[in-house]
């Protein structure tokens, strides 16, 4: 992944965890209650999802810089190369 990429993906975690402390903040209490969250649990909830969707971006990341350095190494043996 390009630092460019990297940099974009960081903000927009950023900025989903805000959006989401947001809208959690924004609901009453009655509702928080039939989600199963209290008040005090927006801000660890909002940090776990930051946090799952950092790693599942960073595996996302790893993936494929494994996939290139392997296509890579097959050394121009794709199917391109057999025709």
């Amino acid at each position: 992944m390009g630092l460019l990429t990297e940099i974009f993906d960081y903000f927009r975690r950023a900025n989903d965890y805000r959006q989401t402390r947001a809208i959690l903040h924004y609901l009453d209490d009655r509702i928080l209650h039939d989600i199963g969250l209290r008040r005090d649990q927006i801000d660890s909830v909002a940090r776990d999802l930051y946090e799952t969707e950092r790693r599942r971006s960073d595996a996302i990341a790893q993936n494929r810089r494994q996939d290139k350095a392997r296509r890579g190494s097959m050394g121009g043996t794709g199917l391109a190369a057999q025709h």
